[in-house]
């Protein structure tokens, strides 16, 4: 299968090789400006095509589809309204699209296109054309007494049901609408109601041991406009007012949804088969040296990292997992091993 060896790829494929050098000359070249001047056609559709080429070769959402495989959601935000919309079946059904046929490339891009650099990534709604029902624990939720977060997520997927009121989705990067992209099995088990019938529906009706493995990539660089008297650019505090919001926001969905797995694991839990749950952390903020947590902050977020910046990057996101506490628990109980 062409996505097997991604895994063994990826490092030499995409992560040491100058995507935005490259993105931007493909940007520049005078044979793509006719594409531009498309209305159909945008940044983000370039950026998906090259993703597609030196990545995912072609691959679709089905390719992701496979027995006994991982449950992969791929989170994008709908720009109009900032709703979190998930490249998965149960999203596609309601707009009455095609899962299979849509290129892993452009969820990948969509999942990841900063708004203004790149353009959203859009899809069709063809919702009302096909003979899908909502299951029957949708409007449940839409019923509950009180404005529920469950309630919310209902009425912002009731909404997609509408070719009317919402014929396009115009998708970027998933980060703004769920950061960590905890939100997601989440809101899964939240709005079924029931974890059992949850956990049945993404495939893991005999699940016995849980693990969420978090990774917040967030950074605190060093400011320099504290230091001085005159006023940040509107840049910086665009930067200072999305970054401190984003990291408080993270740490809310963390401890939410900490909370909520204990207790569901304990709800599905019985004596002849104990359901255990762990939460394993991976963020530059666990690193314990002082001086290679300052030099790790300082990396920005690009496209073109150096090669001793990717390599200081993983020797630390590996130490820090291994050094988990909760990773070590999970490994001991299921493996019998701590390393």
């Amino acid at each position: 299968m062409k996505l097997d060896r991604i895994f063994k790829d990826f490092e030499d494929r995409f992560l040491r090789k100058d995507v935005e050098g490259a993105l931007l000359w493909r940007l520049l070249a005078p044979t793509n400006w006719v594409l531009f001047f498309s209305p159909s056609y945008g940044r983000g559709d370039m950026a998906a095509e090259y993703y597609s080429e030196i990545l995912f070769d072609g691959a679709t959402l089905a390719d992701l589809q496979r027995p006994n495989a991982p449950q992969i959601i791929i989170n994008a935000t709908d720009l109009p309204t900032g709703v979190r919309f998930a490249f998965g079946q149960w999203y596609f059904d309601l707009i009455c699209n095609d899962l299979g046929q849509y290129p892993l490339s452009r969820a990948v891009a969509a999942s990841s296109g900063v708004p203004i650099l790149f353009t959203p990534i859009t899809i069709e709604s063809f919702a009302g054309s096909c003979e899908y029902e909502p299951p029957a624990w949708l409007e449940e939720a839409l019923k509950d007494a009180t404005h529920t977060p469950r309630r919310a997520e209902a009425r912002a997927l009731e909404d997609y049901l509408d070719r009317e009121k919402r014929p396009w989705l115009h998708l970027v990067d998933g980060g703004i609408s769920d950061n960590l992209g905890l939100q997601a099995f989440y809101n899964i088990v939240n709005l079924i109601g029931d974890p059992r019938a949850a956990f049945d529906k993404i495939h893991h009706p005999d699940v016995r041991h849980i693990l969420i493995i978090s990774v917040d990539a967030h950074v605190k660089p060093k400011l320099e406009w504290p230091f001085k008297r005159s006023s940040p650019s509107l840049i910086e505090i665009i930067g200072s007012i999305s970054g401190d919001q984003i990291s408080l926001y993270s740490l809310d969905t963390i401890g939410v949804v900490r909370l909520a797995f204990e207790r569901w694991s304990k709800q599905i839990s019985t004596p002849q088969r104990p359901v255990t749950f762990d939460f394993a952390q991976v963020s530059i903020d666990v690193v314990r040296d002082d001086a290679e947590r300052r030099y790790l902050n300082d990396i920005g977020t690009s496209f073109d990292l150096g090669d001793e910046e990717i390599d200081r990057l993983i020797v630390a996101a590996r130490k820090v997992l291994r050094e988990s506490p909760e990773l070590r628990a999970f490994l001991k109980r299921t493996q019998g091993r701590s390393k």
